[in-house]
């Protein structure tokens, strides 16, 4: 039997287009956060049936994020 080497997380690069199930295991996210990021702003492409999300996609929607949560802590 094969043993299973543990998975460990790896940057996301401008330049990269991720398949969505490799992208989920680079930034561990489960199918409900990459669900809530897409209602907040993270595109996904579409080619036939795969599905994609550019890494330019997830550093813009890293900073939004960013800028969000400064505007929340600042409101507090």
């Amino acid at each position: 039997m094969t043993e299973r080497v543990p998975y460990r997380p790896r940057p996301i690069r401008a330049g990269e287009a991720w398949p969505i199930q490799q992208f989920m295991r680079a930034t561990g996210l489960s199918h409900d956060a990459l669900r809530r990021a897409k209602r907040r702003g993270l595109r996904i492409v579409q080619v036939g049936r795969r599905k994609f999300v550019l890494a330019e996609s997830w550093l813009e929607y890293l900073r939004t994020e960013q800028e969000r949560q400064t505007t929340e802590d600042s409101t507090e």
